[in-house]
């Protein structure tokens, strides 16, 4: 079975290269647009939040450091400063890659003993609770 071949001048294109569509189509695309950004953005967040079992606020805390986090990365790419970044609008966002790594060491953290603070302080980077939490492993090497 063939199909019919259409010229190039006559595909199935809604809109053509310097087209612009109207002001209802564009809003629409334009959020739609927004909201499949936002969804993958915050959705690693309240996963942690939720297995590690953090009070509501400190999840709230997680999702604005994504965002934060997000619109700075995408600030950069967006901008260019010499070699770093694109030029063009490139939306950086979270990675699901490191929920179950979180997951995992914030659960060990809590079996442990550490509270929902230190715990958070130790998988977002802060030394001193990292430090702590190490040192109390067997074999750890920054005793």
């Amino acid at each position: 079975m063939s199909h019919p071949s259409k010229p190039i001048d006559q595909a199935d294109l809604v809109y053509g290269l310097e087209d612009r569509p109207r002001s209802a189509n564009a809003l629409l695309s334009a959020i739609t647009h927004l909201l499949a950004i936002f969804v993958p953005m915050i959705t690693p967040a309240l996963i942690v939040g939720r297995a590690l079992e953090l009070p509501v606020d400190m999840t709230a805390y997680l999702v604005s450091m994504a965002m934060v986090a997000s619109g700075v990365g995408t600030w950069l790419q967006v901008n260019r400063f010499g070699p770093l970044g694109s030029g063009m609008l490139s939306i950086q966002s979270v990675n699901f890659s490191f929920v179950t790594v979180m997951i995992a060491l914030g659960t060990s953290m809590k079996a442990g003993g550490l509270d929902a603070h230190a715990m958070i302080s130790a998988l977002l980077g802060s030394p001193s609770s990292a430090h702590s939490w190490c040192a109390s492993l067997p074999g750890c090497c920054l005793t």
